[in-house]
C-alpha cells in the first residue's frame, strides 16, 4: 500500500545553495531553541507548564485570536 509518493528533486546550483541556506538556518534555529528549552530550571516546572503560563499571560481570554474561524464552525456543524 503507497501512503505518499517521491519525487525526485534536480536542482540547479543556485536552487542547491538556496535549499543548503535554509536547511541551515532552521537547524541552527532548532539547536538554539532546543539549547535554550534546555536551560530552563526545574524549579520553573517543566517547559511544557512554563510555555502554557507564558501563553496565558500573552493572551486574554475572549481574545479575537481565540475565536473560531468560519472554516472551522462550518466543519462542525
Amino acid at each position: 500500500m503507497n501512503y505518499n509518493y517521491r519525487y525526485r528533486l534536480t536542482p540547479t546550483e543556485d536552487q542547491r545553495e538556496t535549499l543548503d541556506y535554509h536547511r541551515d538556518t532552521c537547524r541552527q534555529l532548532y539547536n538554539h531553541a532546543l539549547y535554550r528549552f534546555n536551560q530552563i530550571p526545574e524549579s520553573e516546572g517543566t517547559p511544557v507548564e512554563t510555555a502554557v503560563v507564558s501563553a496565558k499571560r500573552v493572551v486574554e481570554p475572549g481574545s479575537p485570536c481565540l475565536k473560531e474561524s468560519p472554516t472551522a464552525a462550518s466543519r462542525q456543524g
